[in-house]
């Protein structure tokens, strides 16, 4: 916020706070919730708007005496400080909830791709044993979950093992 906005929400502030502390209502909460809403609107941050607040109650307990009136003042500043303030946390919440639902997006996402990976293996090594023992793919597929079965391993990995070439393979291919 420039600092001539800060100043116009200053001088703005200062007549509808020191109005909600002479007659505390509900007309004087919602006008500082339409505070908090204009902060909002103008980028004004959380300190911004607490500097403000705390310089206007600043300057009002200068010029008030009693204990009894100051506890008062505290108590409505109080009051009308939280209610502007109810605007940022609801925007806070607001987001909070938007980024979860963001992050459990993509971790679905991911969870997906995984799955998706897993598929591609499997169909691969399907293939494989199709071509090579020319078996049915319901034969191949059963063929692939029996070994995993027998070997106490996932599917996906029994499918991935089918897939690597021996060990001795890619030595002969490489010339040594």
């Amino acid at each position: 916020m420039t600092g001539d906005a800060y100043e116009r929400f200053r001088r703005d502030y200062a007549p509808v706070f020191l109005q909600y502390l002479s007659e505390r209502g509900e007309r004087g909460r919602q006008a500082a919730y339409e505070l908090g809403r204009r902060a909002i609107g103008e980028q004004l941050s959380v300190l911004d708007l607490a500097r403000i607040h705390h310089g206007m109650l600043l300057d009002v307990l200068k010029t008030h005496r009693s204990s009894q009136e100051l506890e008062r003042i505290a108590e409505a500043a109080s009051e009308f400080l939280v209610e502007a303030l109810a605007v940022f946390e609801m925007t806070h919440r607001g987001f909070t909830e938007l980024l979860s639902t963001l992050r459990s997006g993509q971790q679905h996402a991911q969870d997906l791709q995984a799955e998706l990976e897993e598929r591609k293996v499997l169909e691969r090594a399907t293939g494989v044993l199709m071509e090579r023992h020319g078996l049915s793919a319901d034969s191949a597929a059963e063929r692939i979950r029996e070994t995993a079965a027998r070997q106490g391993i996932a599917v996906e990995k029994a499918a991935a093992t089918l897939l690597r070439p021996p060990s001795g393979e890619g030595r002969r291919r490489s010339g040594r």
